[in-house]
Parts: structure tokens; sequence; C-alpha cells
């Protein structure tokens, strides 16, 4: 039973990241989105075939900050947007409309300067403007059911104690990352609308996590300065490609709201995509805005047991790969220092059980990855605390420690 059960996980898992592989994001923006249009805007996506025909398959209502996205498979795309102002599902003359001019080529060895696959191809914005004539192929859009949700999230309000929060569903971002994604999508979410007097903290959950695993700490923030944000991504998914949304949406927030202070803290794994996020790199610089950056408990020097899991399991979470001791993220993210302008706080757990399998851990993650010498260099302070590695976050001496930290920044 143990081996069927085995196997079938492991198939849906194969099936799964045979899908995510093969799986390719397309974001964008209505450029002059605003109160005085008179209906919702729709966002079409085409296919092209071999022979040059377009087909409407796909259609999305765009955020209110005028983001939209979508997920596709290798191929050839066209995109247009109008603003359905009658809601009778068609282009009207005199409704406001616009396209993306370029086709958009999604090939699968499509790669970036890393020689990585990219996974998303992005600033494929619109400007809509008054049309006479314009849209007039939207023969089959009534069939289509504008069901598809925005891969991408940018400042969604959602409480903590949502459901999309749920624990299991952060399992499923581990497991089943594209499953994850189809469901939830990716994004920043907040808990009330933006406040520009107010500070931003951003928090980064680990391997299986949600944001309602930072409730206790939430519950003792200043919420007269500070305002928390959360990354909800699939944990599962290579580390890099977590880093580089990371960047992307903290990047398109800025823009957006034009903060000019922005703290970060991360539990876990998901302090590795965090210093990955805002460390420089060939395509773009260190975010001038991040003032402070905290970790609980990450592997700095990786996770052996997910090596091994890489070398021996019939399938691989893609991520145990980066998070292999050694591996070429791991060396990555040390390649390039943190901004001098970056205050960077280290808290690390040691509550850890006798193991045949790790050496002193936090019950999760072996000391000697928590306290890697590359990360402590780089450490403005280290404290270590009498807990596992998820009662960190619940730890009454570790949030009167953290808040201690977050106040002692200038």
């Amino acid at each position: 039973m143990i081996s069927l059960l085995c196997g079938c996980f492991f198939r849906d898992l194969k099936n799964d990241l045979a899908e995510y592989d093969a799986s390719y994001a397309l974001v964008g923006k209505i450029l002059n989105l605003n109160e005085e249009q008179q209906g919702k805007v729709i966002v079409i996506l085409y296919s092209e075939e071999a022979d040059g025909r377009r087909s409407p398959i796909s259609c999305v209502f765009p955020e209110d900050s005028g983001h939209f996205s979508f997920l596709v498979k290798p191929g050839v795309y066209h995109l247009k947007a109008f603003e359905d102002s009658n809601e009778n599902f068609d282009h009207d003359p005199g409704e406001y409309a616009g396209e993306f001019s370029d086709p958009i080529r999604i090939t699968p060895v499509e790669a970036n300067t890393a020689g990585k696959v990219k996974r998303a191809r992005q600033n494929l914005d619109i400007q809509l403007s008054p049309k006479q004539t314009f849209i007039d192929d939207l023969d089959k859009l009534s069939d289509l059911a504008i069901e598809q949700m925005p891969v991408f999230k940018l400042g969604v309000i959602k409480k903590l104690n949502d459901g999309l929060f749920d624990e299991a569903n952060g399992s499923i971002g581990y497991w089943k990352p594209l499953a994850f994604i189809k469901q939830f999508g990716v994004g920043i979410y907040f808990t009330e609308p933006f406040d520009p007097k107010r500070i931003p903290v951003l928090f980064v959950h680990g391997a299986t996590g949600t944001p309602a695993g930072w409730q206790d700490i939430v519950d003792q923030l200043d919420k007269k300065r500070y305002q928390p944000w959360f990354y909800y991504y699939p944990s599962g998914i290579r580390l890099d490609v977590a880093a580089e949304i990371l960047h992307g949406l903290i990047q398109t927030l800025h823009d957006q709201y034009r903060f000019d202070r922005l703290y970060i803290t991360a539990h876990s794994m998901g302090g590795l995509v965090s210093r990955a996020a805002i460390l420089p790199t060939p395509t773009h610089l260190a975010p001038s805005y991040v003032k402070l950056f905290v970790s609980m408990s990450t592997p700095w020097g990786g996770v052996r047991m997910a090596g091994k899991g890489a070398e021996k399991a019939p399938t691989a979470i893609p991520c145990w790969h980066d998070l292999a001791p050694g591996s070429e993220f791991i060396r990555t993210i040390y390649s390039r220092s943190l901004s001098p302008d970056i205050p960077f706080y280290l808290l690390f757990s040691y509550k850890g059980n006798c193991s045949l399998f790790m050496e002193n851990n936090d019950e999760t993650i072996e000391l000697k990855s928590l306290l890697d010498y590359r990360a402590q260099d780089d450490a403005a302070g280290i404290y270590g605390f009498n807990e596992g590695h998820a009662s960190i976050l619940t730890s009454h001496e570790t949030i009167v420690r953290y808040l201690e930290v977050l106040k002692s920044v200038q």
C-alpha cells in the first residue's frame, strides 16, 4: 500500500511539474485605467495559428491597479483590451480600446542571461483610447467565461484568517506548485489599504508556509508606524524564480506607491528567496528603498536532506535542487554582498531533537546551516532562541527581540 501511495504521489507530482515546465506567464498593465471610464476593462488573449489566423482563447478583468496576467503554453500570442461600458461583452464604437502591438512569441528555449528558462514575459502594457472601430473579431468571445484569475496579485486586501491562507494551501504550493498558481496565483497581499505615512513590512514565508504563519508577530506590530505586507508564492518552485518574481512585485508596488522605506522579514527558506531578491544582479540594482532585512531560522548553508531528495527521489520538488548545500543558487547568493544600506539581522532557533539523520538542529534545519559563516559575515546582529523551527514565529522572546530590531532602524 505504501508503495502504491508513493507511486501515485510521484506520478501526480511529475505530471504537475511537467505542465509547470511548459507554462509561462504573460504580464502587463492597462496604463490609463481611471475613474473616468464607464465600464470594466476586458483584456483578451489571442492565439495565432500556423496560418496566421487569430482566435480569442481567454480573457480577464485587470486588477484595480490595472495589472493583468495570463498563464500560457509555448506559442504565438496577441493581446487586446477594451472598456465594456454597456456590459454587452462586445466592443462598440467610442469605447476605449487598445492592443499590445507586437506578437508575443513564447518558445521552450527562451532563456535569460543566466541561461535559465524565463517563466514570464513582462511589460506587455496596453494604452487605451477612444476608438470608433477597432476590435471586430469577437465572435467567439461570448463563449469564453471570465474565470481565469490574474496570475500575479498586487496589493489585494485579505485578512490573515482568510481561507486563502489555510495551511493546506501552503502544502499545495510546495508539492504541486502549478496547481497552486492556477488556483491562487502569486502575489503580495495587504491587510488594509496602502498608507503612505506608515512603513511597509514585507513578510516572506518558507517551505509549505502561508502568510497566516505570521499572525502572532503581526498582532504585536505597532500599527501606527508599520503596515504588514505578505509575499504568497508556491514554495516548491525554483528559488531563483521565486526571488525574481518577488523582486518584480516589489518594484511594481514601488512604482505605484513611491514608498521610501521597506522592511523585509523572512522565515526559513523565505530568507534565501528574500536575499536573492534584494541582491544586485547583472540586470537590476539592489532596491535602494529596502532599509532592513531580518531572517528567522533560515537554512543559509542549504538542507542536506533536500539535496538527497533531489538525487534520489523519482521526481524532485524543484526547490530541492536549490536547497542542496553547494548548489548553484546557494553559491550565487553569496557571490555578491548585501548593500551596506540594508542592515541584516540573523535570528535562529536551536531547540532540536536527537536525530540519526541530522546533526545539532532546530527540529528541521541543522545549526551549521542556520549559522553558515557567510550569512554571519553580513549580519549586524545575531540572536539565538530556545525554540523550534516553527515556534520561533510565535515565541514571546523572539517577538520582543524582533520589535526591538524594528525600532532600532533609523
